[in-house]
């Protein structure tokens, strides 16, 4: 054998394989992006946490037996309200997207740490090798007691009541002391 002939052997068997290769790129697979977002600006203890739970699906092909678990919360910190922490979903077709809100009320007072959720799901209805993917990372918040959070942020109405009497009151007096002094 020869070194052209050899050289054009090798051409040869290189531009197979590469073409095997492309060949099964040419698959549609999926592709997802997940998303974990905290919906509340403040989080008040025995109040509605809303966690939003996004993946869009930006691969050619449908994703199928979707598994979303967040393990993050801890049992004994939040109480479920609506929604679960572990969801399986069917399929994503391409270019779609899905959407799964949990709502959680906090038990207790103090800083929390919310790490990202997983997802684990298949390329394609015939590939057996499962993608997992994490979510992105909401960070760290802190849950404020009920009582702070009224007295920050209510309408104080009763306070209002008080100061509107007495400003009555003291209007009422100072015209009528006005007019006895005229005399």
């Amino acid at each position: 054998m020869t070194y052209p002939e050899t050289w054009f052997k090798v051409v040869f068997l290189l531009s197979g394989a590469f073409h095997g290769l492309a060949m099964e790129d040419d698959k549609p697979k999926a592709r997802l992006l997940f998303s974990k977002q905290v919906l509340n600006k403040r989080v008040v203890q025995n109040m509605d946490l809303v966690i939003k739970y996004m993946l869009y699906n930006v691969g050619s092909g449908a994703a199928w037996n979707i598994h979303i678990s967040d393990d993050t919360f801890d049992p004994n910190a939040f109480s479920n309200h609506m929604g679960h922490l572990d969801v399986k979903i069917f399929t994503i077709p391409a270019g779609r997207n899905v959407s799964h809100t949990v709502i959680l009320r906090p038990k207790s007072v103090g800083p929390v740490n919310v790490s990202s959720a997983i997802v684990r799901y298949q390329r394609s209805v015939d590939l057996d090798d499962v993608q997992v993917g994490h979510s992105t990372h909401p960070g760290g918040f802190i849950i404020e007691s009920y009582e702070t959070h009224q007295r920050k942020n209510s309408c104080h109405f009763t306070e209002w009541c008080y100061f509107s009497i007495l400003t009555f009151v003291l209007m009422l007096f100072s015209k009528r002391n006005g007019f006895y002094q005229q005399t």
